[in-house]
């Protein structure tokens, strides 16, 4: 079988779908010498660095094209045109990890949908990004052979909100890099790391792109209000690049004072998290919507403690190993985070929990469930 992989989300500077696609990628490749796989990147000014390191074997080949984004995906759009045939070679099956989908001749279609945000709320959502999706996607998805999603809420999402046949929906959980994602027990590495990232002895931490779905905002205000409840509270480390909408973030930081209170990493590589994420007194996941949570799986597996939003999508992900609160409420996202602070005996229940749940999630199972969704679109 020829499968044709969209890669250009994995080009820099890389956010979660782009992790996602690198991950399963060299899941695949170490989990397959069968198959043949074509890498398709586009990118007018990005550098190829990471396509280059994947295709090292005698299965996998690389395409490259260097057309400006938003112009290949309007011509997509409102053309028709190109067809993605001739931008990489005939295949058997094409796979469009980001949910954006080409047009095509006759090949069979996979899509992954990560999330349905982009139909919830697409005025959070970027230009370029998720209201390109909400305007192309609930068209082209329904021509997929199959659609992989993340979580069993995405499913049900997509069922609702997109009118998929449930019979084409099969649900392919992402993994964790386990040699990668684990504690970090290693003083030097961690003073390392500290030392690099300016960071204190004790911290709070986020990991999320700085868009307004992560209730970046809403974490703020929790951080000011448990400036109130609890005597010198760590920092808050926020590690993620800046998206968009992003004025109001900064501006919150000025009205409440939080100078000494916050630091924004901006993007930080997989190498270092680990031994942020082994460093952390709590990691919260405060977001208002989301279809998995990835960084809360990466921190249950470095054995961090994780106080995450009560929405399904993290639910399914954290399970029994994370605590919840309602996040739309900073001031119990405090007073939740000051009971975990103060109490040694929650965190370790936390921090031993975690890595058992990670257990369960690799990304070799997400290369199998994603190949047996390229066999079934082949049929």
């Amino acid at each position: 079988m020829r499968i044709a992989i969209d890669v250009s989300s994995l080009l820099p500077p890389r956010t979660g779908v782009g992790n996602y696609t690198r991950h399963l990628v060299r899941a695949l490749l170490d989990l397959d010498a069968v198959n043949d796989y074509t890498l398709f990147a586009n990118s007018f000014r990005r550098p190829f660095d990471d396509l280059n390191r994947l295709c090292r074997g005698p299965n996998v080949s690389a395409r490259r094209w260097r057309v400006p984004g938003p112009g290949l995906h309007r011509a997509w759009q409102y053309l028709g045109w190109p067809r993605i045939e001739s931008l990489v070679g005939k295949c058997d099956v094409f796979h469009a990890p980001a949910t954006i989908v080409p047009p095509r001749r006759r090949v069979p279609l996979v899509v992954t949908l990560h999330d349905c945000h982009f139909m919830r709320h697409p005025e959070q959502c970027h230009a370029l990004g998720g209201q390109y999706m909400h305007r192309t996607v609930p068209r082209k998805i329904r021509t997929a052979s199959v659609v992989i999603c993340d979580s069993e809420f995405t499913r049900r999402e997509a069922l609702e909100l997109l009118d998929l046949d449930p019979g084409r929906a099969r649900v392919v959980p992402l993994g964790v890099d386990h040699a990668l994602f684990r504690p970090i027990l290693d003083e030097e590495r961690r003073d390392a790391v500290r030392r690099r990232w300016n960071l204190p002895f004790n911290f709070i931490l986020t990991v999320a792109t700085l868009e307004p779905r992560k209730n970046i905002e809403g974490m703020l205000r929790a951080m000011a209000a448990l400036r109130e409840i609890l005597k010198d509270p760590p920092p808050l480390v926020c590690v993620g690049a800046e998206g968009f909408q992003t004025e109001e973030i900064h501006r919150l930081v000025v009205e409440l004072g939080l100078f000494n209170d916050v630091a924004f990493l901006g993007y930080v590589p997989d190498e270092d998290l680990p031994a942020i994420y082994s460093q952390a007194m709590l990691v919260v996941a405060p977001s208002h919507y989301e279809g998995f949570g990835l960084p809360v799986l990466e921190a249950m597996a470095c054995a961090a403690p994780v106080l995450a939003s009560d929405i399904e999508g993290l639910r399914e992900t954290g399970g029994d190993a994370a605590a919840y609160v309602d996040a739309r409420d900073p001031h119990r996202v405090a007073e939740s985070m000051q009971t975990i602070l103060l109490s040694e005996t929650r965190r370790a229940e936390l921090r031993s929990r975690g890595p058992e749940r990670a257990a369960a999630f690799s990304w070799r199972a997400t290369a199998r469930g994603t190949l047996g969704a390229y066999e079934m679109a082949k049929g």
